[in-house]
């Protein structure tokens, strides 16, 4: 059984796509400008599962992640 710690969390992960994270990241363009990527990764090996980039962070931007993600490889629910 594969177990991986993330923070204080103990986590078992046989398999990929047991597990998902997603996080917001703010960029700061030269040209004043800010971007957001929202990121979700497959917690078994940390590889990205969908990557979106958004002017602005909104609820939109995370659920249109998600159903990216969920697209691509597992049930959402």
């Amino acid at each position: 059984m594969n177990k991986k710690t993330h923070g204080q969390i103990r986590i078992n992960l046989d398999k990929p796509n047991q597990k998902w994270c997603t996080d917001f990241t703010y960029l700061f363009l030269k040209n004043g400008d800010m971007r957001y990527i929202c990121t979700t990764i497959d917690l078994h090996d940390r590889s990205v599962v969908a990557s979106i980039t958004n002017r602005h962070i909104t609820q939109r931007t995370g659920i249109r992640t998600a159903i990216g993600s969920s697209s691509k490889n597992a049930p959402l629910f």
